[in-house]
């Protein structure tokens, strides 16, 4: 797609008077996050949307073992020096989220990350958190940097009360609306001001695989990413 084409997107998503965070449910293009760079937009940059658990017949399942390492890496060092990412996730609705041994894979893919980049937090995007027949394993949760919460409202009492109880039933937690809808962002706004989250600024490497000098970190960006940091000392 030409470049333009995503700028113009850009600068209309900006033209409403709202701030936007793209979300990358794949790996973007080095030109899109240049954009989002030079615009000032806030990027969650999403790695996975299948695990060891398939979504289609011939879905990444079939290379998650052998291929995830290499790929988290690869993607993390191509990515890390752009100011506009402030949240890496790890996976999007993963099946795993629910099963007995899901943590551990989670685990694995959270360890490489903060390898490769100490200096971001890590998500996935859950859709059940509050569900019928397969809620997301607390072990789950809390193995996450920052919560990430898909369409909370779909469940019964969720619909008007979203995430207020886990605010409170779980204080520790980092939370953020991985992919809601425009009508949340007052439920997002309210949950963030009731929290008091250490600030931090993240780093930016020196230079990136390819050379290139890191860009100047933004102010929003310094902001968001502070909020989020989970202080790993």
């Amino acid at each position: 797609m030409p470049e333009r084409v995503w700028e113009r997107r850009l600068e209309t998503l900006q033209g409403d008077g709202r701030e936007r965070h793209p979300y990358l449910a794949q790996p973007a293009g080095a030109e899109f996050l240049d954009l989002c760079d030079r615009l000032g937009f806030l990027v969650m940059a999403e790695a996975f949307d299948e695990w060891t658990l398939g979504k289609v017949p011939e879905g990444y399942h079939k290379y998650f073992s052998e291929w995830s390492e290499r790929d988290v890496t690869d993607f993390v060092h191509r990515d890390r020096n752009h100011p506009s990412i402030v949240l890496w996730s790890a996976g999007n609705e993963i099946g795993e989220q629910d099963t007995p041994d899901g943590v551990q894979v989670l685990r694995r893919l959270v360890d490489i990350f903060h390898r490769e980049d100490p200096t971001r937090p890590v998500t996935t995007g859950n859709d059940h958190i509050a569900a019928d027949g397969g809620r997301a394993t607390e072990a789950f949760l809390n193995a996450e940097d920052v919560v990430g919460y898909n369409y909370v409202d779909r469940w019964h009492e969720r619909r008007e009360i979203f995430a207020e109880p886990d605010r409170h039933d779980h204080p520790d937690w980092k939370m953020i609306g991985t992919e809601s809808g425009p009508g949340h962002e007052h439920l997002w706004r309210s949950l963030l001001a009731g929290e008091r989250h250490r600030r931090r600024e993240a780093q930016l490497h020196d230079r990136d695989d390819r050379g290139r000098a890191a860009p100047e970190v933004g102010r929003h960006a310094r902001l968001l990413r502070g909020r989020l940091h989970c202080g790993r000392d």
